[in-house]
């Protein structure tokens, strides 16, 4: 009994980890969305398409681990919840990194 209760604290501190590291991503993933590419120089548009490859690159890497360890299931619910918006964060950064990515090739930055 005392190993179950072992297990189910540890299991909470993953999950309460997993929760606060993902906070913050959700507010640099927000500011980076309503930035206006289209007004940037094209020295700040090469270095916003980095952060927006960089920032993509960690939502990606974090639905794909919470879906492995299986954050979110269980009695708590809130982690299916915040699942569910990483998706949409990582399809709403690959829907701008694609938009900035064609006007990188239109203003001939990108081969």
């Amino acid at each position: 009994m005392k190993a179950v209760k072992v297990w189910a604290a540890f299991l909470l501190l993953i999950a309460i980890l997993t929760a606060c590291a993902s906070g913050g991503a959700g507010q640099r993933t927000a500011g980076l969305l309503t930035q206006d590419y289209l007004e940037m120089s094209d020295a700040e548009l090469q270095a916003y398409y980095q952060q927006l490859s960089d920032q993509l690159a960690r939502e990606s890497r974090a639905v794909r681990s919470s879906q492995r360890v299986g954050y979110g299931t269980g009695t708590f619910g809130a982690g299916a919840a915040r699942g569910m918006a990483d998706e949409e964060d990582v399809q709403a950064l690959r829907v701008r990194w694609n938009e900035v990515r064609q006007e990188l090739r239109r203003r001939e930055l990108l081969p």
